[in-house]
């Protein structure tokens, strides 16, 4: 006679991968604001920032004559493409019974676990790359934008200005804020006249918010406090030539495993990828700062 938990456990086999994939890519914001290289092999990474303002431009030559040698001149830089995972475990008895609530939020909460972990990465690197003299790529705000005097459009303006004026206004331009600047935002009534929202295929079928020409990202991750995160702060509002300004280097793609606990009826749902970021054109990347309190 068959086991009757044995359809179950098939069950289960076939939906983890699916659900855990599936919750977390609306989670996700890093796809729309990198360039993704895929990583063959290797635990390391060397990449190339450039450090010219200006590298190299066209000159004109008499008949016979010469053109100028330039030189493209880089910072040699590695990343570390880290092992990151989890290992939730969960009862066979759970999956016996065909409790599948307890299965899906289960696979739920790794799939969020793995968003927020790649965010936060994405988030850090960018902040940490932000450069802050020579070029100043950072803009002090008018004043905090739940205050009356505050000018928001300004700000904004005067940000992407620091990108555009060293040649990185055409491509995709993203701004990102955490959900608390991006409320009182919402709430002037100048923004609320030109804030407009883009192609709805543009992020998993959601549309985005649009100001001038450029696409808000909002997300609860860009906020001090969490651990091992040095560079994240609410209180400013980041921005990127999502075209030119970083890379994203996936090593290993989401992957699982299921695990017998030896002596316990029990399975361990390793999740595991192996990725890194890099920002490799500095000028491309801005903040403004002191956008709230």
């Amino acid at each position: 006679m068959a086991w009757a938990g044995a359809s179950n456990f098939a069950l289960f086999t076939e939906q983890v991968d699916a659900t855990i994939i599936r919750e977390m890519q609306p989670k996700i914001v890093y796809p729309e604001a990198t360039r993704k290289v895929t990583v063959t092999k290797g635990n390391v990474r060397e990449y190339n920032q450039m450090t010219e303002t200006e590298p190299i431009g066209l000159n004109s030559v008499s008949e016979g004559g010469e053109f100028d040698s330039d030189v493209i001149e880089f910072d040699r830089k590695v990343v570390t493409l880290d092992e990151k995972g989890s290992a939730p475990r969960i009862s066979k008895r759970t999956i016996e019974d065909a409790e599948w609530d307890i299965v899906q939020i289960t696979l739920e909460e790794i799939a969020f676990a793995a968003a927020r972990t790649m965010n936060r990465d994405f988030l850090d690197t960018l902040r940490a790359g932000v450069p802050t003299s020579s070029p100043d790529n950072s803009l002090a705000a008018t004043a905090y934008w739940s205050a009356a005097t505050a000018d928001p459009l300004r700000d904004i303006s005067l940000g992407l200005d620091l990108i555009e004026k060293q040649n990185y206004s055409e491509g995709r331009k993203i701004l990102i804020t955490h959900t608390t600047p991006y409320s009182y935002l919402r709430l002037d009534p100048n923004v609320a006249r030109v804030l407009n929202y883009g192609d709805a295929t543009v992020l998993k079928g959601k549309s985005l918010p649009q100001l001038y020409d450029s696409s808000f990202l909002i997300t609860t991750d860009l906020n001090s406090g969490h651990t091992g995160y040095s560079s994240l702060d609410n209180t400013m509002m980041l921005g990127l030539n999502a075209d030119y300004a970083m890379n994203y280097y996936e090593r290993q793609s989401l992957k699982t495993e299921q695990i017998d606990v030896p002596k316990s009826r029990a399975i361990d749902i390793i999740s595991y990828l192996r990725y890194a970021f890099a920002v490799i054109r500095p000028r491309a990347t801005l903040q403004v700062t002191g956008i709230v309190a």
